[in-house]
């Protein structure tokens, strides 16, 4: 998963906040795109 891929980054690990906030951003990225799909279905 792409949120794998974040964490393993040296540089995000430095930066605990903007980590955070980049995996949130993610999440809510994915579950528009899986609410979309469910509506579509």
């Amino acid at each position: 998963m792409l949120v794998d891929i974040f964490l393993r980054d040296e540089k995000l690990r430095e930066q605990p906040v903007e980590q955070m906030s980049i995996i949130v951003i993610l999440y809510m990225k994915f579950q528009s795109i899986k609410s979309s799909i469910n509506d579509s279905a």
